[in-house]
């Protein structure tokens, strides 16, 4: 995160509302999505409690859709290949407006009868209620949005560095790199890296079993 930043971390349960500073991050608000006031509550603490400053929007809801695709690299220009890609994405998430492609180190190398290609990840989150309220709270607040980003795609870029410090010198490097969060709500965020870029991310219920356990 950027210094003097706002950070507004979309999850299933609550909106939790970050402060970035020089000194790093911290939560000032959590707010349920069933908050009477949602969205001036909001705009409130965005204003006053972080000071007007740009919002960073990280959705890490259950309901993300990613898609691994092939698009052709020769004798297209740079104009063209956002055309092909926005036709791509609308293909592939006809349904979900709110879409994106970012493209991968790994290359598909020209070959009998087969054009080289880059290799893109698509992803795309419905314009959920909570999406909507959200946008909504940002424009009451009057705040400019810096981005919009699934928190997973971050993600990535994190867990290499951290595999970076924790790997010893001498020692074979790994090739899959797992990431294990937990959110408050005992939900688990797993984010599997390939090769220091997103391979697969997925959010696991934790069931509490105390109940079974001592039946």
């Amino acid at each position: 995160l950027a210094p003097n930043r706002t950070a507004l971390l979309v999850s299933d349960e609550s909106l939790y509302v970050y402060a970035a500073g020089p000194k790093g991050p911290r939560l000032v608000e959590s707010i349920s999505w069933d908050a009477d006031n949602f969205e001036q509550d909001v705009a409130n603490v965005i204003s006053k409690d972080c000071g007007g400053k740009p919002v960073l929007i990280l959705n890490d809801m259950v309901e993300q859709h990613y898609r691994k695709e092939r698009v052709m690299k020769g004798g297209v220009g740079v104009l063209d290949k956002q055309s092909m890609l926005k036709r791509k994405l609308n293909v592939a998430f006809p349904n979900y407006p709110v879409r994106a492609a970012f493209p991968l180190k790994e290359k598909i190398p020209k070959a009998e009868k087969k054009s080289a290609a880059e290799i893109y990840i698509f992803a795309a989150i419905p314009e959920s209620k909570q999406f909507q309220k959200t946008i909504a709270a940002v424009q009451q607040s009057m705040a400019s949005i810096a981005a919009f980003c699934l928190l997973p795609v971050e993600v990535s870029d994190m867990v290499k560095a951290l595999y970076g410090k924790l790997h010893k010198k001498g020692q074979p490097k790994a090739q899959w790199v797992v990431f294990v969060g937990q959110h408050k709500n005992g939900g688990l965020r797993q984010v599997v890296i390939k090769n220091g870029e997103l391979a697969l991310t997925r959010m696991t219920p934790v069931v509490d079993n105390d109940d079974d356990a001592t039946a």
